[in-house]
C-alpha cells in the first residue's frame, strides 16, 4: 500500500504551507476542530451547491429523473434540468459518477475524484460541476494544482483500468458552471502539458519525501500580518504555530471560513473504500 496519499487539496495545502502539510496529514496531529462562522447567504451558497451534487449524481446512477426534479428545490432544479441537458451531449460511453482513480507513483497514491468522468476511445471528458459564478478569465482555472492532477491521473492510469493507452490530447477537461450552464469552460489536454505536469508532480514528490522525518523541515508561511489574516486566521494549527495573538473580527473571517468550507466539500479526504486502483 503507499505510504501516503496525495491529492489536489493536499497538493494545495503543501504549497500553501508546508507545516500544515506535515501536521494535517503525516504527524495527523489531533486538534479542535473550529466551526465556520458563515453569513446566511454563504451556508445557503455552500448547501445548495452540495445539494445540486447529491441531486445530480442520484439522477446519473439511474434514479427516475422527473422524480428527482420534482422533489429538487428551487434552483437545484433548474440546474439539475440544465446539466442534465449538458451530459446529454457528452460522447457515449459510461459515465463514471463520483470516481476515484488512484495511482500508485513514485512511492505515494497520487489520487483524483472527479466529479464525472466519460471513457471513450476518442475523446475522454473530464467533467467538473460548479455552482460558484463563472469566472471571465479561463486562466483562473488553469492555475488550479486540479488542472494538473485530474488529467494527468487519467492519462496514466487509463491503461491499467482497461481503456487501453490513450494520448493525453484525447482528453479534455471541462467545467460546468449553474450559473452560466451554456457556456463551460473546455481545455484539452496535451502531450506537452502532460510533460510539464508530470515534472512539477514529481518535483513536488521529491521536496516532500526529502522532508520527511522531521517536521523543522516543512517550512511555516512567513509570520507576516497578511498571512496571519488568511492563511494562518482559519488553520487549526494556528496555536500550535503560535499565531493566535492577532483574530480577525467575525465579519472578516467569513469569508475565510467560507473558502475553507468550500475547500472541504470539494475535496479533502476521499472515502478510501470507494477507490479504483488503477495497478
Amino acid at each position: 500500500m503507499p505510504l501516503l496519499e496525495l491529492n489536489q487539496s493536499r497538493l494545495a495545502t503543501y504549497a500553501k504551507c508546508e507545516r500544515r502539510f506535515f501536521l494535517q496529514y503525516m504527524q495527523e496531529e489531533h486538534v479542535p476542530s473550529r466551526t465556520p462562522r458563515l453569513t446566511p447567504e454563504q451556508e445557503q451558497r455552500i448547501k445548495q451547491g452540495d445539494l445540486f451534487h447529491q441531486y445530480l449524481e442520484r439522477a446519473l446512477r439511474g434514479l427516475p429523473i422527473e422524480d428527482l426534479l420534482q422533489r429538487a428545490p428551487e434552483p437545484i432544479d433548474r440546474w439539475l434540468e440544465a446539466a442534465l441537458r449538458f451530459v446529454a451531449q457528452l460522447p457515449t460511453g459510461p459515465r463514471l459518477v463520483e470516481f476515484t482513480l488512484s495511482l500508485p507513483w513514485h512511492g505515494i497514491g497520487l489520487t483524483a475524484k472527479y466529479d464525472l468522468l466519460v471513457p471513450h476511445a476518442e475523446t475522454m471528458v473530464i467533467v467538473d460541476w460548479k455552482t460558484s459564478e463563472r469566472p471571465q478569465a479561463a486562466s483562473r482555472w488553469q492555475r488550479d494544482i486540479q488542472h494538473v492532477v485530474f488529467p494527468f491521473v487519467l492519462a496514466e492510469a487509463a491503461p491499467h483500468m482497461g481503456w487501453g493507452p490513450i494520448s493525453p490530447s484525447n482528453i479534455e477537461f471541462v467545467y460546468w458552471f449553474a450559473s452560466a450552464p451554456e457556456e463551460p469552460l473546455r481545455f484539452p489536454y496535451t502531450a506537452e502539458q502532460h510533460q510539464r505536469n508530470r515534472e512539477f508532480l514529481e518535483s513536488q514528490i521529491t521536496d516532500l519525501w526529502q522532508k520527511t522525518g522531521s517536521e523543522h523541515r516543512f517550512r511555516q508561511v512567513a509570520d507576516t500580518p497578511e498571512n496571519r489574516g488568511t492563511l494562518c486566521s482559519h488553520c487549526a494549527f494556528m496555536f500550535h504555530c503560535e499565531r493566535g495573538s492577532n483574530p480577525k473580527s467575525v465579519r472578516d473571517l467569513s469569508s475565510v471560513f467560507l473558502k475553507a468550507e468550500l475547500d472541504r466539500i470539494a475535496s479533502t479526504d476521499i472515502d478510501l473504500d470507494r477507490y479504483e486502483i488503477a495497478f
